[in-house]
Order: C-alpha cells, then sequence, then structure tokens
C-alpha cells in the first residue's frame, strides 16, 4: 500500500519512466512468468530515496516480509476459478562496489570527526503506513497517537481506502477506492489540518480539492523545470481507482514529543461507508539519522 501510495504520488506522467521495468505500471502479459528490475527507492523506503551519497561503513540489513504468496494479484478471468500464487524463484539484490581512493584518507577522518561530535548525520523522508479495520458509518475519528512512531511531527498525511479487496484476487489490490467522503482533516495538538473543508461529492464529479491535494505534495518535494508538474493519474484516474487524500502539515512545531497530545483523524462521508472496507493512514516526515562510524551505530535523532 506504502509503495503503491509513494509512486502515485511521486511518478510523472511520463510512461516511458522507470514504472513499467518495475512492475509498478505491470504490462507483462502471457507464460505465468515475469521479470521485473526497479530501485530499493520504489518500494517507499525514504532513506535509500534521499540519501544520494555512499554511506562510509554503514551496515544496512533490508528484511522484506510478504503476507502471502497470492494476496497482490488481479484475476482477468472469469470470477471462482482457482487462485494464483506469486513464486519468487530469484531475487537479486545489485549492490555498487565503492573503493576509497588514498586522497580520501583526508576526507574519511573528517567524517570521523563529525562523528565523534555527533554532527555525522543524514536527513531523509519516512514513510509509515497504518492499517484500520472494523470501521463503518458516516462518520470516522481515529485517534493514532499511540501507534504514531515519529519523534518528529509529520509533514504530509493522507488516507486511502480499499472495500473487498483483502484476500480475493477478484479486485485490483493496487486500487483505492474514493468511499464519496465528504471532509477529511487531521487533528495535531488540537489544531485542525486543514482549516477549510472539503466539501467533496463523488457522485456529482465535485473532487478538485483532493486531487489538488496531491499536486500540493509534488509542489513541495518534487518540483523541477515545471511550475506545475504533471501527475501521474489525472482526475478521472483518481476518482475511479487512485483516491488518495492527502493533507500537508507541515506548518506546525517540528517536535512534537514534548509536547504530544494527539493525533486523530476525522473523516465525513456523504452515505455510510461500504463494507468490508479498510482504511490505510500515512504520515510523511522529516528524519534524521546520527551516524557512529566508530561504533558503527545509527539512531534516530529529532529536531528542537
Amino acid at each position: 500500500i506504502t509503495s503503491t501510495i509513494k509512486g502515485v504520488v511521486s511518478y510523472l506522467v511520463d510512461q516511458n519512466g522507470p514504472t513499467i521495468n518495475s512492475g509498478f505500471a505491470s504490462k507483462f502479459e502471457g507464460g505465468g512468468c515475469f521479470n521485473a528490475m526497479g530501485k530499493l527507492s520504489q518500494f517507499g523506503l525514504g532513506f535509500l530515496k534521499d540519501i544520494k551519497c555512499p554511506v562510509f561503513k554503514g551496515d544496512m540489513e533490508i528484511i522484506f516480509t510478504r503476507n502471502t504468496d497470492d494476496d497482490a494479484l488481479l484475476k482477468k478471468v472469469i470470477p471462482g476459478t482457482e487462485d494464483g500464487k506469486i513464486i519468487i524463484e530469484e531475487f537479486t539484490l545489485q549492490i555498487p562496489n565503492i573503493e576509497y581512493g588514498v586522497h580520501k584518507v583526508l576526507l574519511i577522518n573528517e567524517l570521523t570527526k563529525l562523528s565523534q561530535e555527533k554532527l555525522y548525520t543524514f536527513n531523509f523522508r519516512s514513510w509509515q503506513c497504518i492499517e484500520e479495520t472494523n470501521i463503518s458509518g458516516k462518520t470516522i475519528k481515529l485517534d493514532l497517537t499511540s501507534q504514531y512512531r515519529g519523534l518528529n511531527s509529520p509533514s504530509f498525511g493522507g488516507v486511502v481506502f480499499q472495500t473487498n479487496k483483502l484476500n480475493t484476487q477478484d479486485h485490483d489490490p493496487c486500487e483505492f477506492d474514493h468511499c464519496n467522503v465528504k471532509n477529511y482533516w487531521f487533528e495535531i495538538n488540537g489544531k485542525r489540518y486543514p482549516e477549510e473543508t472539503q466539501d467533496l461529492d463523488f457522485k456529482n464529479d465535485k473532487f478538485c480539492v483532493a486531487y489538488e491535494s496531491l499536486m500540493e505534495y509534488k509542489r513541495n518535494y518534487l518540483k523541477n523545470h515545471q511550475e506545475h508538474p504533471l501527475m501521474y493519474n489525472n482526475p478521472n484516474d483518481f476518482k475511479k481507482f487512485r483516491a488518495i487524500y492527502l493533507v500537508n502539515m507541515s506548518r506546525q512545531p517540528t517536535n512534537i514529543s514534548a509536547t504530544k497530545k494527539n493525533i486523530i483523524l476525522h473523516v465525513d462521508l456523504n452515505e455510510d461507508l461500504p463494507k468490508n472496507t479498510i482504511c490505510y493512514v500515512f504520515f510523511v516526515r522529516e528524519d534524521e539519522f546520527l551516524f557512529d562510524i566508530e561504533k558503527g551505530t545509527i539512531e534516530e535523532f529529532y529536531s528542537g
């Protein structure tokens, strides 16, 4: 879910980019076999996306966990037929071999000195996704205070819904449902983000405010030579299968650890939430790691 959300808000409209080969926008057909290649940054791992230089003596352990071997498939046959399975026969990580020349010794010594002074840090955007089940009705209120695991306040937060997409291959597990949401906001330490209401109505095609929130994420983090980079999905896609409700929460105190009171999601809908709907709440925050070269340890650092 996290990597799908990250891909939608990050990728541009260019279909010839890396998304097809990585499997994000899969075009594989026939034979029952597939082969894909992508970067670790496409999995929603913020550290591997934002760190542009190699980490000297940086040990790293990456754990990939699958819930099942059949929960990420969509059957393109008549519903009711036997479910398929994804069998990973080979998984390869390509890691560059970096050798430091003699002329880099002084630089490495400087890095060691920075490490000793607790100044050898790395900044990146960290993602967290929280699954919420057993929700119903036209009003949703979720207290996420105890589940939010960051020391720093989130810069962006959002929510997506999926109806009848868990433990079934009859519906695309990478698609989101709009559920005819009317208003949504986060409450952090008693303050509302955003302050204004959206008054959405998907049945009457009134959802441009929600779609515009995706553009705001791009303007903050992904601006290039274009003032407004084109979205990977257009408004019609947004309504049909890419409804992502995003909120900019960057204008707040950075450190919430000392005054953390609440992080609450509020959602109002125009009609009752469909049965078998799961809500996924996600946060993007600015994180910082402090790296100790001599000990080979990494610890989270917070501002404030």
